[in-house]
């Protein structure tokens, strides 16, 4: 009830009130409220002083396992913002956020074992990861119950079911992502062919990124012949979607 109360006055400019309800909910600790309390603190004058109650405020709702402050918490002890940095500390927390279904967590995560922080060096499984990661908040945008049991991370054969479910639904960004699993060997052998064929797909369905791969494709002569004239005509609907690099290269 006091969070809604909140919701309520912030929604009608009565932030301060609103900030007052949060802390009496914080502090009758509901984890939400505590983490929601934190964020209205840094928000609040940039002090040091209201940095470091926010992150005990944070750490507060860590400790009710909400998941949201176990991934800013990770991100904190990547930057050094609040803490020291500790990049253990860090996979800890996106790790323990992953297993609950967390897309961001899961790509935080792959972005360690790929710079060989708090873990070591493996850039292929953190590039896995991350590819999970994509194809999960792909999945809860769709709607695709994408939920995870907490114990185990996200796995591939999790991320080739909720694709297809995109498929089904005719999802561009979800055939994109599978033209990538076959370009680059997640869950399955490399088939670049295949691979140029889902990105085609995704490409004719207006898919940003698929279209400016798809140019990537033709002008290297990747899983197609290679083709200068489809490549730039590729690249010119890349770069009128807005695509800067895409601007450059034409």
């Amino acid at each position: 009830e006091l969070l809604i109360a909140a919701s309520k006055l912030r929604s009608q400019n009565r932030n301060a009130e609103a900030t007052e309800i949060l802390r009496q909910a914080a502090e009758a600790d509901y984890g939400s409220a505590q983490f929601l309390y934190a964020l209205r603190m840094k928000k609040s004058d940039g002090k040091t002083l209201y940095w470091r109650r926010a992150c005990d405020w944070i750490e507060r709702s860590e400790k009710h396992h909400f998941i949201k402050a176990a991934v800013l918490l990770g991100k904190c002890h990547v930057s050094g913002e609040w803490h020291k940095q500790d990049y253990i500390i860090a996979r800890h927390m996106f790790e323990k956020a992953a297993r609950f279904g967390d897309a961001t967590a899961l790509r935080e995560l792959g972005t360690l074992y790929i710079d060989g922080h708090g873990a070591e060096k493996d850039a292929a499984y953190g590039q896995k990861l991350s590819w999970i990661g994509l194809v999960m908040q792909n999945a809860k945008a769709l709607k695709i119950n994408a939920n995870t049991n907490g114990r185990e991370l996200p796995t591939v054969r999790d991320a080739f079911r909720w694709l297809k479910e995109g498929i089904k639904q005719g999802d561009a960004a979800s055939q994109w992502l599978y033209g990538n699993a076959y370009h680059d060997g997640y869950g399955t052998d490399k088939d670049l062919v295949k691979a140029y064929e889902w990105i085609f797909k995704a490409a004719t369905h207006r898919h940003g990124m698929a279209i400016n791969q798809l140019a990537n494709l033709y002008m290297h002569g990747v899983g197609v012949e290679q083709n200068t004239d489809m490549a730039y005509a590729w690249g010119m609907v890349s770069a009128r979607l807005g695509n800067g690099k895409a601007r450059q290269s034409i």
